[in-house]
């Protein structure tokens, strides 16, 4: 091999070092600027949710507030005033029906048990078996 291929050989080994330090390079600062990217969203919502506790927090302490919790509590109704409950239908649904569903089957219960305590056994097994009153 010749002067003239040693030093090319030299300069390519020298180009390949400078652009894998140039890509590590942009590759490490494309990391960096996405984390700084991330970091802003995460403190921005953040400082969104710290303003909305802030504003509960003034609301609570607020003499409307207080007065509203103290009149659903009964105790500071004036003799005048009456205190409706404003609820959504799904959440008065949800209680309404697990109470009418509880006394459904506490009545089918108490009527099924009226119903067999004269039977005899063979009569009982017949009834729950084939669903047929025997007496």
């Amino acid at each position: 091999m010749t002067k003239r291929q040693y030093i090319f050989l030299i300069l390519l080994v020298a180009l390949l070092y400078l652009s894998y330090t140039i890509i590590t390079f942009e590759y490490k600062k494309y990391i960096i600027s996405e984390y700084k990217q991330e970091q802003r969203e995460i403190i921005g919502d953040i400082k969104w949710y710290i303003d909305t506790a802030n504003k509960i927090i003034e609301y609570k302490k607020s003499p409307a507030y207080k007065n509203k919790i103290l009149k659903e509590q009964q105790w500071y109704k004036n003799k005048w005033e009456k205190v409706s409950y404003l609820t959504h239908e799904k959440t008065y649904n949800k209680f309404k029906n697990t109470t009418l569903v509880a006394q459904k089957k506490t009545i089918a219960e108490t009527k099924q048990e009226s119903i067999t305590k004269t039977m005899t056994n063979y009569q009982k097994w017949i009834y729950f078996l084939l669903k047929k009153d025997t007496r």
